[in-house]
């Protein structure tokens, strides 16, 4: 017997031809800049986003039905809802960063009930993305209100993914630190500016490398839920 050798490209003329890949269809739940540009760099990405300005107060349940509803029409199904929390001014009072947190929980709390609804109607699985601020993890100066409402949504986040397990819902997180193009917050301090510049981390992260976080969760098929991916440049490790 002769051993032939195997080319490369003989083994790519011998391969079938990859599967095609329909774009995920995705609501995103979310009224600020950061959303805004997520949408956009989604879009980009090849996904088919829906993007929703959700309310707040008594009626934002009601509100996330009828959204997503709408968004599932559009889309003609729903395989994951993105949820962002945008960033929030440095400066608030006390009362303003309890209101902040209470807002962002009611939000994702609505929004992915809607959606558990649509998937278990449809019989199908599902992934739930929150997108907040790396101090909801760690805490940062001057971001108060941004780190109380990132807390409660990934204290949710994790409650939800023991709670929709069974429905086959991954339920993780997308935390970023500076975001270039977008006001985050405070910046880093001069200690930390030489702390970070020496070993080259903690840069502003664009909004297309969110979108591949964002997209790698909520594509499934990863055995994660629970978690929290870190898009912050290293800012914390």
């Amino acid at each position: 017997m002769v051993n032939a050798a195997v080319t490369p490209a003989a083994l790519r003329a011998a391969s079938p031809a990859p599967l095609a890949t329909p774009a995920p269809r995705l609501w995103l739940h979310g009224d600020g800049p950061l959303s805004g540009l997520l949408a956009e760099a989604l879009c980009a990405a090849g996904a088919a986003v829906h993007a929703h300005a959700p309310q707040a107060g008594a009626g934002a349940g009601a509100d996330a039905e009828t959204a997503c509803a709408t968004a599932a029409g559009a889309l003609d199904g729903l395989d994951a809802l993105v949820c962002v929390a945008d960033p929030l001014p440095a400066a608030a009072t006390a009362d303003a960063i309890v209101a902040a947190a209470l807002v962002a929980t009611q939000r994702l709390l609505g929004s992915a009930k809607a959606a558990t609804g649509h998937w278990t109607r449809a019989r199908t699985p599902g992934s739930i993305v929150v997108v907040c601020d790396i101090a909801g993890l760690c805490g940062r100066e001057g971001l108060a209100a941004s780190a109380a409402a990132s807390g409660a949504l990934l204290g949710m986040e994790r409650s939800l993914a023991k709670e929709l397990g069974r429905r086959q819902i991954a339920v993780n997180a997308v935390c970023h630190g500076f975001v270039a193009g977008l006001d985050t917050g405070s910046a880093l301090n001069g200690a930390e500016q030489r702390l970070f510049g020496a070993m080259g981390l903690g840069k502003p992260v664009t909004a297309a490398m969110l979108a591949a976080d964002v997209l790698f969760l909520a594509g499934g098929g990863h055995g994660l839920t629970g978690q929290v991916l870190h898009a912050d440049d290293g800012l914390v490790i």
